[in-house]
């Protein structure tokens, strides 16, 4: 699980044994949420607490959490998992939610946009509201690189670099 954007001082993880287990130590925490409970495959639950604001997420997912992470923007905290992401606010409120075509291996702020890195792609959605802004699209990535405003795919077939202000291919 990616946690990179927290300290330790600020964040605590626990695995739990079930959904039920997690409904319950998340009963003990207001406010709180709880992402994708209702999902197919679920077989990890994880209690995030958030040491300095007293408030917990309980996250569902599958692969044990190796595709899961958690990023600060601003006042806002996005979570992501497999191809899912959610921005929630600071009330511990749905901010926006997205879904991509691949598994996730990368999410990072460029120019007050979310620039998601996928295993077959590359999508940029709107900060404030998760409107998808433009989309990249390849074969199997199996690397990239960001420099500055452009970012180079690689594939098995070679490296293709693109803009990161709008998505268009770089000649």
């Amino acid at each position: 699980m990616n946690i990179n954007d927290f300290e330790s001082s600020e964040l605590l993880i626990t695995a739990v044994d079930s959904l039920s287990e997690l409904h319950a130590v998340l009963q003990s925490t207001e406010p709180n949420i709880i992402l994708w409970d209702s999902d197919e495959g679920v077989d990890s639950y994880f209690h995030l607490k958030f040491l300095k604001i007293r408030s917990s997420i309980g996250l569902c997912t599958s692969n044990q959490g190796q595709f899961s992470g958690f990023k600060k923007i601003g006042q806002k905290i996005l979570v992501y998992s497999d191809q899912k992401i959610v921005v929630i606010r600071n009330n511990f409120k749905l901010s926006w939610k997205a879904r991509v075509d691949g598994t996730i291996f990368e999410i990072f702020v460029h120019n007050g946009k979310v620039i998601v890195v996928n295993e077959i792609g590359v999508n940029c959605f709107s900060i404030d509201d998760g409107f998808k802004l433009w989309s990249i699209y390849s074969d199997l990535i199996v690397g990239h690189n960001v420099d500055g405003d452009d970012i180079t795919l690689k594939t098995e077939g070679g490296s293709i670099h693109y803009s990161l202000k709008n998505g268009e291919p770089i000649t």
